[in-house]
């Protein structure tokens, strides 16, 4: 029974993540998706915020207080959410 929810569990989060991400893209024109990328600092500064700056600042707390793999990756999609928030924010301002 345990397993059963567990998987039933799997599923619906990758379903309301796909639902999700499809969500917000399907909101988007193609223009308003290409534009922010032809800004090349731009981009290269939220790649290195997503695959250095994240996963470091992932690693300390998680190593502290969850030291399993699974709680070291709820931080690290914690983090990258609330980066990719700031970012859109500061991209707003502009």
């Amino acid at each position: 029974m345990a397993e059963a929810l567990s998987n039933l569990l799997n599923l619906a989060v990758l379903v309301f993540s796909v639902t999700s991400m499809l969500s917000v893209g399907f909101s988007y024109t193609l223009r308003e998706i290409v534009e922010p990328l032809r800004d090349l600092p731009g981009v290269l500064l939220a790649l290195a915020a997503n695959f250095v700056l994240v996963p470091l600042l992932a690693y300390g707390p998680s190593s502290v207080l969850a030291p399993s793999w699974r709680r070291c990756l709820s931080w690290l999609a914690l983090l990258r959410r609330a980066i990719s928030s700031a970012a859109r924010t500061l991209r707003r301002e502009r």
